[in-house]
């Protein structure tokens, strides 16, 4: 009994010790909005890993004022990043999606028919807006699984993205830049910020880079004409304090990505998805 005894402490302490370590570097998350629909959905459960290198193509938990939210990885610091007719390309070339999860990308499509034969479309399991149904136009922000199987009616007269040209500003993407001609579909390109990178400061520079910017730096910068200046001395030149990553939410209809909210920073990503159950 005495040898037992002995074990017992140090074989509990042990498996503390283990349980603690788990808990301190992973965590069970349960995702909570369709950012990432139809890759993963509202109540699925994954496996978060809280430290850690974060790579392009992770699913990563972002921490943002005070709440909590799945989203994807597109680029990391020192990538160049440009959207295309919706389509990304990650250092000029088309970003390639990681194969586990199994990535489905919800994009918006327009479909027509004739209004004629409008009612046979009607299926519960596929959410289309009807706002032109009386016309046969339908819209539907889908994956590409399902569009194939819509594909399969013979009543569409014709099956096309819904995207919105390039040079039409749209101002949901202000906190990402301003002044710039962008919107969800269509930017021009960016580098994404990464600690101790030295940029010039000149006009599109600063307008990209401004918010983070102000953000780093207690110092007062501003543009008058087409400088900047530092607290009223002119300046050429800024250094980045912090690493950035730039996400997209896989259900590209949400606008709480890097489209829109502009650059996250290193210390607001809490950890990225390891395991979906």
């Amino acid at each position: 009994m005495k040898i037992i005894k002995l074990w017992i402490t140090p074989i509990v302490i042990a498996v503390l010790i283990v349980f603690a370590l788990r808990m301190s570097l992973f965590t069970f998350y349960v995702v909570q909005s369709g950012n990432m629909k139809n890759t993963l959905h509202k109540n699925d459960i994954v496996l978060i890993q809280k430290h850690g290198n974060i790579k392009r193509n992770n699913i990563v938990l972002l921490s943002l004022n005070n709440q909590e939210a799945l989203s994807r990885c597109i680029a990391i610091p020192n990538d160049t990043i440009s959207i295309h007719k919706a389509e990304i390309l990650l250092n000029g070339k088309v970003f390639k999606y990681a194969k586990h999860p199994k990535v489905r990308i919800k994009k918006p499509y327009v479909l027509k028919t004739d209004s004629f034969v409008q009612k046979l479309l009607i299926d519960k399991n596929i959410n289309f807006n009807k706002y032109l149904s009386d016309f046969g136009v339908y819209q539907i922000n889908t994956d590409y699984y399902t569009l194939k199987k819509l594909t399969e009616f013979p009543v569409w007269l014709s099956i096309k993205k819904s995207l919105l040209p390039a040079g039409l500003y749209d101002d949901r993407i202000r906190n990402l830049v301003n002044r710039f001609y962008w919107n969800q579909d269509n930017t021009g390109l960016i580098i994404i910020p990464a600690k101790g990178k030295k940029i010039e400061l000149n006009l599109y520079n600063y307008e990209l880079y401004k918010g983070i910017i102000n953000h780093e730096s207690p110092k007062n910068y501003n543009r008058i004409g087409n400088k900047i200046y530092l607290d009223h001395k002119p300046v050429k030149y800024y250094t980045f304090r912090y690493n950035y990553y730039f996400v997209i939410n896989d259900n590209r209809s949400t606008i709480n990505d890097s489209r829109y909210n502009g650059f996250v920073r290193e210390d607001k990503i809490a950890g990225k998805l390891l395991v979906k159950f």
